[in-house]
């Protein structure tokens, strides 16, 4: 299956949970969005040029629109830096990416989600786990 098996799918039975989550986390937005297609200049999630896409999921907008890249790697879908679900994402990509260091763990989540504050979200994931010493843990 190549390097595409180290995405992470997000498969249909997965996006019901997240749409749930991108409606209650964004919630406002997602209401600015349904209305009038933009969210406010005071919002977060404005310098991500956000839409609502055909799941009603809020994903990033930007140059890729026209590439022939899947539409989750075009626009992947927006979640929060601090939620369960989230944690649960970044631990399976640094998994699946054997344990690689902070950037390659961002980059295969950013394949298919944009977490917002996305790099010390996944510093902060492994601040104090594994049982590894603190010396070890600052170079992750």
């Amino acid at each position: 299956m190549g390097s595409s098996s180290v995405v992470i799918v997000a498969s249909k039975s997965r996006v019901a949970p997240l749409k749930k989550l991108s409606r209650e986390t964004f919630e406002e937005e997602h209401q600015q969005l349904k209305r009038n297609g933009t969210v406010e200049s005071n919002s977060k999630l404005t310098s991500l040029d956000v839409f609502l896409n055909e799941e009603a999921i809020i994903g990033v907008g930007g140059r890729l629109q026209s590439s022939d890249l899947p539409e989750r790697t075009k626009h992947p879908i927006v979640l929060p830096s601090k939620h369960a679900v989230v944690d649960l994402l970044k631990r399976r990509a640094h998994e699946r990416q054997l344990h690689a260091g902070v950037e390659q763990t961002l980059a295969t989540t950013r394949q298919q989600f944009w977490i917002l504050r996305g790099r010390s979200s996944v510093k902060r994931r492994w601040a104090n786990t594994d049982g590894q010493s603190a010396n070890s843990q600052r170079r992750f």
